[in-house]
């Protein structure tokens, strides 16, 4: 929707228009009985919008909105002041309510209502202050605002029912609610349909990243780009809680091939699926033992590692089938021109629900058993299904709530909700937001895909080495810099820059726009030296840049 000059907040050029007065309006509504005359009913209206402290900091000129000017005048907009300029724009943080009844609605479901409002009172008790309305509130009718902190870990709301005014102040949300993200401002950039009716009223899981045989990889939040990964593992997705439910981690089985190798760690068990270079079979490994899986069999590893293997019963059916599908935000670097090369996707098979239904129901049969009568089970961790033969592996890991599809050359994961904004690696940060999908392993950002894609190249020994020629994350010094005429500098790449090793040369390189932190020093010494890369980013990462230049970055290197 084109907005007109009055209808729309300040612009600013390289962030999105925004609405002046914003308001997303929501309706439900519901009936039950025996005639539209008796029926009981029951509706609510909600109105999202800007809370006061936004509408008070949009008409300010706070610190980050103009450290982002500036970062926008230098051409950057992807900065952190930028990133929470923007939130403080487009997302809406207050909601309005409105419950309202007729008087056919039976006492049971009205007392289940006040009794929640009560318990609520009890629960937050130091937080809560009760009025008694001066004048009635309206019959049949329940009103509440909120308002949420910019943190999102804080909110103000106030309930009127027809008697009393309730208010709760400085209320803290709970831990897990927040990493379930359930209460998520909404936000305006995103359609209403996507941001919620996707994830929540879906019947199956839909957070789905793609790692294609054409080099292109579709993230979570469906942003498409174009990375060459090396012969060297790469973290593919990653839970970056400090629970740290599973690790994925790929690479190219030879530098000349699509074909790829997965690695799955759950717990303490590891999954490999490795194509055979000559035949279209792929070779299945638990803890590094080789695990021969029948034809319409599946694995299922228990507690204890006890393994077993079961026939499907279900007809054979071909789960990787590809298809034409467009659903993704086309991303190639920031200041690269090429559109990225890739419309394949995945088509599902009723295979896949029924083996996951069986799955749970499984599971909820065994934690169904009375205690009386419960025996000691190895409880199912994985299933590992070959539901056709050669090319086509399925595992699923129902407490972690992950899946993972494979073909020998293509690569898919689904993950459950409560994962958003704690995954990392080349799938993505999993948060929502499009506009800095290249985040990271430190959390630092970067524009260039090849330069994101490559500070997730595992560098481990036990990884490292495989592809000797394969480009490295190095940071960039510029040496004997006079920012000022009294203050000798030595400046460093605020991001590490992929570089050949010492032993190799490019064959292929690109340039980028990098920009460098400064630190003075008086000697000959490198103050930068004996720091990790985490401890240069977490220093320099936030820092205002002194200067920006363009380097050579390494794509391909060989001896």
């Amino acid at each position: 929707m084109t907005l007109t000059a009055d209808e729309k907040l300040e612009s600013f050029e390289g962030l999105p228009d925004v609405p002046r007065d914003p308001k997303a309006l929501f309706k439900f509504n519901t009936q039950w009985g025996r005639s539209c005359m008796t029926d009981q009913k029951i509706q609510l209206k909600a109105r999202v919008e800007r809370s006061e402290e936004q509408k008070k900091l949009l008409r300010e000129d706070t610190p980050y909105k103009m450290e982002c000017m500036e970062d926008l005048r230098k051409g950057n907009k992807y900065t952190e002041a930028c990133k929470r300029f923007r939130l403080e724009r487009e997302e809406l943080r207050a909601v309005n309510a409105e419950l309202t009844h007729n008087e056919k609605t039976s006492r049971v479901y009205l007392e289940a209502v006040y009794q929640g409002i009560q318990k609520l009172k009890n629960l937050l008790w130091q937080k809560v202050e009760t009025k008694q309305a001066k004048v009635f509130n309206l019959d049949k009718t329940i009103l509440f605002s909120a308002e949420m902190e910019e943190s999102k870990k804080k909110f103000n709301m106030t309930i009127k029912d027809i008697t009393e005014n309730i208010n709760f102040d400085d209320v803290w949300i709970l831990k897990i609610v927040q990493d379930s993200q359930i209460l998520t401002p909404y936000n305006l950039q995103k359609h209403m349909v996507q941001s919620y009716g996707q994830e929540w009223l879906s019947g199956r899981n839909i957070n789905q990243c793609k790692a294609l045989r054409n080099n292109s990889i579709i993230t979570f939040d469906k942003v498409l780009y174009d990375y060459e990964e090396s012969k060297n593992e790469h973290i593919l997705a990653k839970d970056c809680s400090n629970k740290e439910r599973f690790v994925i981690l790929s690479k190219v089985h030879s530098q000349d091939s699509t074909k790829k190798v997965v690695t799955v760690y759950l717990d303490n068990t590891r999954i490999q699926f490795i194509p055979d270079p000559n035949t279209q079979e792929i070779i299945i490994k638990v803890n590094n033992t080789n695990t021969d899986l029948p034809v319409l069999h599946k694995l299922i590893i228990k507690e204890d590692e006890v393994m077993e293997k079961v026939p499907i019963d279900t007809k054979e059916v071909h789960i990787m089938t590809v298809a034409l599908e467009k659903d993704y935000d086309e991303r190639k670097a920031v200041d690269m021109s090429d559109s990225a090369s890739s419309q394949e996707g995945f088509v599902f098979s009723k295979l896949e629900t029924h083996l996951w239904d069986e799955l749970r129901e499984h599971i909820k049969n065994k934690t169904a058993v009375p205690p009386q009568n419960l025996t000691h089970k190895p409880k199912t961790l994985i299933q590992i299904v070959r539901p056709k033969l050669g090319d086509s592996i399925m595992l699923f890991a129902p407490e972690q709530e992950l899946k993972v599809f494979f073909d020998g050359h293509n690569i898919k994961i689904e993950l459950a909700q409560k994962y958003k904004d704690m995954v990392c690696g080349l799938c993505g940060d999993f948060n929502g937001e499009t506009s800095n999908e290249f985040v990271g392993p430190n959390r630092e950002l970067y524009k260039c895909p090849q330069q994101f894609g490559r500070s997730y190249q595992v560098t481990s020994q036990d990884y490292l080495g495989v592809d000797q020629c394969a480009p490295i994350m190095e940071f960039a010094l510029d040496r004997d810099i006079w920012l000022t005429k009294v203050d000798r500098s030595t400046c460093i790449t605020k991001t590490p820059v992929p570089r050949c090793p010492s032993t190799c040369v490019p064959v292929e390189q690109q340039s980028i726009d990098v920009e460098f932190a400064c630190t003075s020093h008086k000697g000959d010494s490198n103050p930068f030296e004996g720091l990790t890369r985490k401890q240069i980013i977490d220093k320099y990462g936030d820092k205002r840049p002194d200067y920006k230049r363009t380097l050579e970055m390494a794509v391909k290197c060989r001896r």
